[in-house]
C-alpha cells in the first residue's frame, strides 16, 4: 500500500477540525523543531539521511508508523485543548498571577468605561446644544447691519477654527461640544457685526460660506458621537461581562456570552448549551459555520502553546548546543513575540466563535424551549420568565412547576 493511500484511510478515522486544529499545529511543531535540531545533531541528520536512501518499500512503513504515531499524538493533544483554551481564558492559574492579570483587565474595563461615559455626556450635551447654538446663528444672520461693510477675512479668528474644525472632519476625528461652542459664539459675533451673502464681496461670501459650514459640523458631530458611542458599546459589550471581570482578554470574552444570554433572556448557557447544540445541529449551514469558527480558535490555541513549548525548549537547550549567542538571542525574542501574536490571533477568533454563539442565542433559542417540549412564550416578558423557571428547575434542581404541551 502506498503512504498516500495509507494517510487517506486514517484521515478518513477524524474530521477535518481535529486535522486543522489539532494535526496540522503538532506536523509543523514537530517539522520546525526536527529541522532545527537537525542543525546541532549528527544523530538526526543521520536518522533523515537513512530515510530518503532506503528503499520505497522501508519508506513506506516507515513514513506508515510516523503517520500513526504523528495521529495518535495529536489525538492525545486534542484532549488537552479545552485544558489549554482555559488555561488562556484566565483559569486554573496561580492566585498571585490570576490577581495581577485581574487588576490589568479591571483598569482596561475602566479605562474603557470611563470613555464611554464621557461619551455619553457629550452625547447628551451636544443633542441639546444644537437647536439653541442654530436659533443664535439664526438669530446672528437676521441682525440689522446698517449697511456696514462686512470684514471676515482668511486671517480670522472664527474662520481659522472653522477651518481647523473641517480639518477634524476630513481626518474622521470626533469634534468636542466645547469647540463647537466656541465656533458658535465667534461666528455669532461676526453675524452680528457682518452682513453674509453668498453674491457679495469676498469676505460676505466667506462667512456665509462659514455659516454653513458650521451647521454641517454640527450634524457630522452628533453622526460621529453616534459612531463612537456604538463602537464604543460593542468594545465593551463583547469584551466584557456585565457581572465579573477575569484575568484575561479571552476569559472576558468567553464571559461576555454568558453576560449577553443572562441579561437579555435570564438563560443560564453554560447549562443550556450541550442542549442547545442538539438544535443548532438541525441548523446545518449556521452549524457549521459554527464549527468552523470553533476550528479556528482551537488552531490559534494550538500554535500559541506549541510555540510556548518550543520557545522553553531552546531556551533551555541552546547554552547547551550552539557554539554562538545569537540563536539564543534569536530565539529569547522572536519566541515571545509570536507567541503574543498567535494569542492576539486566538482572541480575535474568540470574538468570532462569541458572536456567533451569541446570534444562536437569539435566533435558536425557541427552538430549544420547543425541543424541551414546552410551549413558546407569548412575549419577551414571559420568555424572561420561562428561562428564569427552567434555570431554577433543571440547573439548580428546584420544584419548580413547568407546563409541558
Amino acid at each position: 500500500m502506498q503512504l498516500s493511500g495509507l494517510i487517506e484511510k486514517l484521515q478518513s478515522l477524524f474530521t477535518p477540525a481535529f486535522l486543522v486544529s489539532s494535526v496540522t499545529p503538532l506536523f509543523c511543531f514537530i517539522l520546525f523543531n526536527g529541522t532545527f535540531l537537525a542543525q546541532y545533531s549528527d544523530t538526526v541528520n543521520g536518522w533523515v539521511s537513512d530515510y530518503f536512501l532506503t528503499g520505497t518499500a522501508n519508506k513506506t512503513i516507515v513514513g506508515a508508523c510516523l503517520s500513526v504515531a504523528l495521529l495518535v499524538a495529536a489525538y492525545v493533544f486534542s484532549t488537552l485543548n479545552l485544558t489549554l483554551r482555559e488555561i488562556l481564558e484566565g483559569r486554573h492559574l496561580p492566585k498571585g498571577l490570576t490577581d495581577t492579570l485581574t487588576t490589568s483587565e479591571t483598569t482596561r474595563l475602566s479605562q474603557l468605561e470611563t470613555q464611554f461615559t464621557e461619551l455619553k455626556r457629550d452625547r447628551r450635551r451636544l443633542t441639546r446644544s444644537v437647536p439653541a447654538w442654530e436659533a443664535t446663528l439664526r438669530l446672528a444672520v437676521a441682525t440689522d447691519k446698517n449697511g456696514k461693510k462686512a470684514v471676515f477675512t482668511e486671517d480670522n479668528a472664527t474662520h481659522r477654527d472653522i477651518r481647523a474644525l473641517l480639518s477634524q472632519k476630513w481626518r474622521g476625528e470626533l469634534i468636542a461640544c466645547a469647540q463647537l461652542e466656541a465656533a458658535v459664539k465667534g461666528l455669532a459675533g461676526e453675524l452680528t457685526a457682518n452682513r453674509s451673502n453668498p453674491e457679495g464681496s469676498d469676505d460676505e461670501q466667506r462667512l456665509d460660506r462659514d455659516f454653513i459650514r458650521l451647521g454641517e459640523l454640527f450634524k457630522y458631530a452628533a453622526e460621529r458621537l453616534e459612531d463612537e458611542y456604538i463602537r464604543l458599546f460593542n468594545e465593551k459589550e463583547f469584551n466584557f461581562s456585565r457581572y465579573h471581570v477575569s484575568p484575561t482578554q479571552m476569559g472576558n470574552i468567553a464571559d461576555s456570552v454568558r453576560s449577553y444570554a443572562q441579561l437579555r433572556y435570564r438563560m443560564n448557557l453554560d447549562f443550556f448549551w450541550s442542549r442547545f447544540q442538539r438544535v443548532l445541529q438541525g441548523q446545518r449551514d449556521f452549524y457549521q459555520t459554527l464549527l468552523d469558527a470553533k476550528t479556528q480558535l482551537d488552531f490559534a490555541v494550538s500554535f500559541f502553546w506549541l510555540t510556548v513549548a518550543s520557545t522553553v525548549i531552546w531556551f533551555v537547550l541552546l547554552p547547551f548546543l550552539a557554539h554562538s549567542v545569537y540563536p539564543f538571542i534569536a530565539v529569547a525574542v522572536l519566541g515571545p513575540v509570536l507567541a503574543r501574536v498567535w494569542y492576539l490571533v486566538a482572541v480575535q477568533n474568540y470574538r468570532s466563535f462569541a458572536d456567533l454563539m451569541r446570534s444562536s442565542v437569539d435566533l435558536f433559542r425557541v427552538s430549544l424551549i420547543e425541543a424541551l417540549n414546552i410551549p413558546t412564550p407569548a412575549d419577551s416578558a414571559a420568555e424572561r420568565e420561562l428561562w428564569d423557571k427552567l434555570n431554577h428547575r433543571y440547573c439548580y434542581g428546584e420544584d419548580i412547576l413547568i407546563s409541558y404541551k
